[in-house]
């Protein structure tokens, strides 16, 4: 007994390392031939060796799950298709649920975003972060695995990174915490709920949301750059939303400095590019400057620490709301591949459009599809989805330098 709990320790901290829809998809068969492989190393008082620690960590565990996987997927590439794990139209495999809707019964829904769906917990809301993908003003009809999650976890990674420079709405996202909360305010957790909200989910406290998106540029990419091309900026200096840019910049080049766009919300639709007088008269002057220099001290910081690990933040997105004394509190998510653009910094080359680890991808898909960007959208393809879900689990390792939180 005692050597099989030690296998079993090690086993654990070691199937971490890889992806976790693999953990999922062979865990009890890997778990079983790890302690199979190595029984005969453990010593007679059932302390694990050097040589074992060694061997398994460097070599031997990696080869078998390698192995594993392998075969893994020719299974499931040889599965008839109602045996599939996919449960969605257009969906390719994967090995985790992907959740278009949520229903909590016992709670209120304060509000259903293109991607979220909010709903009111006493004093604070939990935000519940599904797996819908929206472009050009249109949610997908099939969603991409485990994008609810990063964007979730890296949220929560950024607001406390920057807790000390700027206060935000995050409270928890721990998946125990939340599932306490709804305890406590009266709703029955299933194993099928729990399993729905796992590592999705953020509470987050109540404030007052403030009608812009405080849009940050540090590149000339997006709409900044069909802008700019449109005013003639390649060839004179061009003014846009009251901000002088120079004459001869290229596309996705690096700006003198980061600018502040801000962006009306709309609930339907598409956002609008404003500049700060019209900003100004939405939310007064005052509050107006305090946004842009908030949003563009997080970005700036933010900029530092993603530079380190690799990473470009060509420009984001960010919510703000006020408490009741009129603090200006950091809400919804926090740069993440649905709000940002991430590029890799060591292939980045302006004049040209960027590999990027964010929504762009579908985007770019979109755009060379034929589609007239009038709903209903097309149905993505299983590979855009598989890739998609990828760069997005690549920007969250990239970032907060760890694999994605595995959940069962």
């Amino acid at each position: 007994m005692k050597n099989a709990l030690t296998h079993r320790t090690l086993y654990t901290a070691l199937l971490k390392l890889y992806p976790c829809r693999y953990r999922q998809a062979f865990g009890a068969q890997m778990q079983q031939t790890f302690l199979d492989q190595y029984q005969d190393i453990v010593s007679a008082e059932g302390k694990v060796g050097l040589a074992f620690w060694w061997a398994t960590l460097c070599d031997e565990v990696p080869n078998i799950i390698g192995q594993r996987v392998t075969a893994w997927k020719e299974e499931r590439r040889l599965l008839p298709p109602h045996v599939a794990t996919h449960t969605q139209k257009g969906r390719s495999e994967s090995m985790s649920e992907t959740i278009l809707a949520t229903g909590i019964p016992g709670l209120k829904r304060f509000a259903t975003g293109k991607v979220r769906d909010v709903y009111e917990l006493g004093d604070a809301l939990l935000l519940v972060t599904t797996d819908r993908i929206s472009a050009f003003d249109s949610v997908m009809s099939n969603g991409i695995p485990d994008k609810g999650r990063v964007l979730t976890q890296l949220s929560a990674y950024w607001f406390q990174q920057m807790r000390g420079q700027v206060a935000s709405h995050f409270l928890t996202t721990d998946d125990q915490t939340v599932l306490q909360w709804l305890t406590d305010a009266g709703v029955t957790v299933t194993d099928e709920l729990e399993a729905v909200l796992a590592g999705r989910c953020m509470v987050g406290r109540k404030t007052q949301a403030l009608p812009l998106e405080c849009v940050v540029r540090g590149y000339l990419t997006g709409s900044l750059w069909n802008d700019y091309v449109a005013a003639g900026g390649e060839s004179r200096p061009v003014t846009l939303h009251g901000i002088r840019l120079p004459a001869g910049l290229r596309e996705c080049e690096r700006l003198p400095e980061p600018i502040f766009t801000p962006a009306t919300k709309a609930e339907t639709g598409h956002d609008i590019n404003i500049g700060m007088a019209e900003a100004a008269q939405i939310i007064g002057e005052e509050t107006a400057e305090r946004l842009a220099a908030l949003s563009i001290a997080i970005y700036k910081a933010a900029v530092e620490r993603a530079r380190q690990n690799g990473i470009i933040i060509a420009d984001t997105k960010f919510e703000f709301g006020t408490g009741s004394d009129g603090e200006l509190i950091w809400i919804d998510e926090a740069l993440t591949p649905d709000s940002s653009r991430f590029w890799d910094a060591d292939s980045y080359q302006p004049g040209r459009s960027q590999p990027s680890y964010d929504k762009q991808f579908v985007r770019d898909w979109l755009e060379s599809s034929g589609w007239s960007k009038e709903p209903p959208a097309p149905v993505l393809p299983p590979d855009i989805v598989d890739r998609t879900s990828e760069k997005y689990r690549e920007a969250y390792r990239r970032l907060a330098g760890q694999s994605l939180l595995c959940v069962s």
